[in-house]
């Protein structure tokens, strides 16, 4: 298979995350090339009720490729598998071992190549779950965590993860590195970085073999054969917290939540030359972004209830949406359009050019 066509079905693999789920809503907005206005038109549940004490905790990655949303529920130890094309939950994939201290399943991400779901444990391990049968495949074990994001080179199965703060622990090439690589052949870990003051948002650019990683106060670029760090983008008065790549144009974008009101930004980043282009000012802070390469619309969360839909050409904010609560994640499917939101209990989902809504009832 050749890059482009495993890049055409790779295409906006990223994995995001979130909080809480308890039902869907459905939304519709823009066309492509196109950003009209967006406005919440329906709910549908998802996960059970539960005590308003217990709010559960929800992460979620997407595979365009089989049109399935898998969403992690730490409070339940477990991932769903939601059909997009049907809008009902499918399987419920418990995480964990029975009888034993339960497992935190958090931030996730999809080789849509292998089909294989990669899922982070609060005590460190990943656990990963073959998306063709749904069950688990197996766990590989705490890489020094507790691991905060995750990312996938659908092209060489490779998969990063970053651990925040450097751990310093003996073994393996995860030994006092917080940028961890895994071989997604065997789910050993085969080589990291240490990277300072801490690895947090990732990204990478499957075309390119570049992986972004963010440290708060920079944006390393590091090369995905050597796992080399090429250069560096500092921050500027804020924290540089999330990253995400146009697979097409390998622009990237990193948000930097501002320490004052005009350091709210984006950063566009040019790929092959290692350059900062632009920046884009944001209303508010923020602390995800997605993006989609078929149209170049850039999607950052903002809070305390917003939504900002960017246009990638012009580097312009053209929309901002409100929610009811404030969204905590944000991701894109590139071969349908959709984007998805969580805020609080729901994720949200617009959907491009008709409006239609439906309400599908997905949990008993």
């Amino acid at each position: 298979m050749n890059k482009l066509s495993v890049f055409s079905r790779a295409l906006g693999v990223l994995a995001v995350a979130l909080i809480s789920i308890t039902s869907l809503a459905v939304l519709t907005g823009c066309a492509k090339g196109a950003y009209p206005t967006m406005s919440q038109v329906a709910t549908v549940p998802v996960v059970p009720p539960v005590t308003p004490a217990v709010i559960p905790s929800l992460l979620e990655a997407l595979d365009p490729t089989t049109n399935i949303l898998y969403v992690s529920n730490a409070t339940a130890s477990a991932v769903y598998v939601f059909d997009m094309t049907s809008n009902t939950v499918v399987a419920t994939i418990p995480i964990g071992v029975p009888n034993q201290l339960p497992v935190t399943p958090g931030e996730m991400a999809v080789n849509p190549v292998t089909n294989m779901v990669y899922v982070i444990n609060g005590d460190g391990s990943i656990t990963v779950i073959d998306g063709t049968r749904n069950v688990v495949s197996t766990t590989i074990p705490s890489v020094g965590g507790p691991a905060l994001r995750i990312a996938i080179n659908s092209v060489t199965n490779k998969i990063y993860i970053s651990t925040g703060i450097v751990t310093y622990r003996p073994g393996d090439y995860g030994a006092n590195n917080n940028f961890i690589v895994v071989d997604g052949a065997t789910n050993k870990v085969i080589g990291g970085l240490a990277l300072l003051p801490s690895c947090v948002g990732l990204a990478v650019d499957p075309l390119t073999n570049t992986i972004y990683a963010t440290t708060y106060r920079s944006v390393e670029i590091i090369d995905g054969t050597t796992n080399h760090d090429m250069a560096s983008i500092a921050s500027g008065n804020g924290d540089l917290v999330d990253v995400a790549v146009d697979e097409t144009t390998h622009n990237a974008y990193a948000i930097q939540s501002g320490f004052d009101s005009v350091s709210n930004q984006v950063f566009v980043i040019n790929g092959p030359t290692y350059a900062k282009t632009g920046t884009i000012a944001l209303a508010s802070t923020s602390s995800r972004v997605a993006v989609n390469p078929q149209t170049h619309g850039v999607y950052v969360t903002l809070s305390p209830a917003n939504l900002a839909t960017i246009d990638g050409t012009t580097k312009t904010v053209v929309d901002t949406m409100s929610f009811s609560g404030g969204p905590t994640d944000v991701t894109v499917n590139p071969l349908t359009g959709l984007i998805y939101v969580t805020e609080g209990s729901d994720v949200n989902v617009i959907t491009p050019a008709t409006y239609v809504t439906k309400d599908v009832h997905v949990v008993p």
